[in-house]
């Protein structure tokens, strides 16, 4: 199993965290993620966020799991604010956890990731 832990108060502002696959800090993700894409009908990933409510000062804990088809290839979350200069719109709501695309570029990038081993 893999398991990446953080302690921040940044989590309230940002709702997700990368997990560099092109990095030897992150060998053991890029080998799990191999495995669980390899295994696709008897795997699923987990995750869980355990902190603390802001307001109310109890632990909060919320889990879910996503089965191998729910993946897709993302480039980074869809701009709720549009910006012209230092000036930002009034916030599209329906763009909150969309997420954007990745080129086939870049999924041929990952792809190459999942198949060739690139670190010892």
């Amino acid at each position: 199993m893999y398991k990446q832990e953080f302690n921040t108060p940044l989590v309230e502002l940002t709702w997700f965290f990368d997990i560099r696959l092109d990095t030897p800090e992150d060998t053991v993700a890029l080998q799990h993620l191999r495995t669980l894409l390899g295994n696709p009908e008897t795997t699923m990933i987990r995750v869980t966020v355990v902190g603390v409510d802001s307001d109310s000062g109890n632990l909060v804990h919320v889990y879910k799991y996503y089965r191998m088809s729910a993946l897709v290839y993302g480039a980074g979350f869809s701009n709720v604010y549009q910006w012209e200069g230092v000036k930002r719109s009034k916030p599209n709501w329906s763009n909150f956890n969309r997420v954007d695309s990745a080129t086939s570029q870049e999924q041929n990038i990952v792809n190459t990731l999942l198949i060739d081993p690139i670190f010892p």
